[in-house]
């Protein structure tokens, strides 16, 4: 897996990638017919696939830093640990964005139209792009120093 090789948050970076383009091509969509039909389930499929990269590895991404967090400082998170605490978050906020989601398209498009609704999802979706690049840099900016490779460089 990709994941395996280049770590969760590479991947993920580049589900926000491609979902941006994809969201933001949406646009194109303008009526009914049976290529605009194909254009927008071809868009929302590679939406999906972006979606799928970018959810599922940072999910499984929780569970290194919940390790990382109980190596630091052991017994923090109590005896369990806080895997169901970390995981039932992450459910948390992936039910929230599900349900403001749609009561942003639904308020954006009643109101303002399509190109306006399309244009701020595009815009949700770049916005993440920076934190998590950035979050990958740093990573490796870190690995780098910690085994004296580049230090020179990074510095």
């Amino acid at each position: 897996m990709l994941s395996d090789k280049y770590g969760a948050r590479w991947v993920s970076a580049i589900g926000f990638m491609i979902c941006t383009p994809a969201t933001t091509l949406l646009l194109l969509v303008t009526d009914k017919t049976i290529p605009q039909i194909v254009l927008f389930c071809a868009l929302l499929t590679i939406d999906g696939f972006a979606f799928v990269m970018m959810i599922s590895l940072l999910a499984a991404d929780l569970t290194a830093a919940v390790i990382a967090m109980e190596k630091e400082h052991p017994g923090i998170l109590g005896k369990s640990g806080a895997y169901a605490q970390v995981y039932a978050l992450f459910t948390c906020a992936i039910g929230a964005g599900f349900l403001a989601g749609p009561a942003w398209v639904s308020f954006a498009y009643s109101r303002v139209g399509w190109t306006f609704m399309v244009c701020t999802l595009g815009a949700l979706s770049a916005s993440a792009i920076a934190p998590v690049v950035s979050q990958c840099i740093l990573n490796l900016i870190g690995a780098a120093k910690a085994n004296g490779v580049g230090a020179l460089y990074w510095n």
